[in-house]
């Protein structure tokens, strides 16, 4: 069964190209952010989660999204070829402030974003911050500020902890918490975006200074204020079998913002866009398009 489930991803990977692949770096400011950019129509931006680059999206995701929308993909601060080494630690706020500064610097107007796990903190207080410059909002499996977390078990957090010693252990046994069936896991080489010059796993200090920054997030001390100040339209997709976030963190998203709504996948893992990269795309697609 995996054999053959092997043989059928590599087939079907050649019907999935992308017009860009190449990383392009635009120096704003005080740092230089690394960005792919494919398709035409009005401008999406995806945040990557943690520990991870702008690799890590599936192509088949990211193609079905590109045939009808301007899809920017980026490095959070910290990873790729050639970042601004920070000497400091930093705030998901600042990550979000380098979003809107990607957006100034490619003279977007208004964008919608969309953010996956730490990725999705992220868009958060990006829709918090800069409600006037965003459309619309997509959350994938991703946790709200401060109190109204709930964590993930503690051997899931001693995994999560462990990530940035360069351990091929530690590797596997994150990649364990991706998928509702380990074997799946075969998805991610076949089909995960592959730009020139770039790796899919941030570096072990740039994991470190991202868990702190998730620390930080879920003590944040005005949860609820960040949240009610989300007035932008949010789709919010949820995995019911994610190891890695509790499921539950979508719906108390869901329930302080008022103008959202929720989708859950009874069999989806926290990655599930590489479970169901066609059909999650066309529904942010749909829900775009809705006025």
């Amino acid at each position: 069964m995996i054999f053959n489930d092997f043989i059928k991803a590599i087939k079907k990977k050649n019907e999935f190209s992308l017009n860009m692949n190449e990383i392009i770096s635009i120096a704003i400011e005080d740092r230089v952010i690394e960005y792919c950019i494919f398709g035409e129509g009005e401008p999406l931006i995806l945040i990557i989660g943690y520990a991870s680059t702008l690799s890590a999206w599936d192509i088949r995701f990211l193609y079905k999204l590109s045939q009808s929308y301007k899809i920017i993909v980026f490095n959070n601060r910290n990873t790729g070829k050639k970042f601004f080494k920070d000497t400091e630690n930093y705030f998901m706020s600042d990550l979000a402030h380098d979003v809107e500064k990607l957006r100034i610097g490619l003279n977007l107007k208004k964008v919608s974003v969309c953010g996956i796990s730490m990725g999705g903190m992220i868009a958060q207080i990006y829709a918090s911050l800069y409600p006037n410059n965003l459309k619309k909002l997509i959350l994938i499996n991703t946790v709200p500020p401060g109190n109204l977390a709930i964590s993930p078990n503690e051997k899931v957090v001693k995994i999560l902890k462990t990530l940035n010693k360069i351990n091929p252990l530690n590797y596997f046994k994150m990649l364990n918490l991706l998928f509702p069936n380990l074997w799946k896991i075969i998805f991610i080489p076949i089909y995960h975006f592959k730009p020139k010059n770039n790796t899919i796993i941030a570096p072990p200090r740039t994991i470190e200074k991202q868990q702190i920054a998730i620390e930080q997030w879920i003590v944040e001390p005005q949860a609820e204020d960040i949240l009610k100040n989300i007035i932008t339209p949010t789709l919010i997709l949820c995995a019911e079998k994610d190891k890695l976030i509790p499921p539950e963190n979508s719906k108390i998203i869901n329930k302080y913002l008022k103008n959202s709504q929720l989708i859950t996948y009874a069999n989806g893992g926290h990655i599930m866009i590489y479970q169901y990269p066609i059909k999650l795309a066309s529904i942010i697609i749909n829900f775009l398009l809705t006025p």
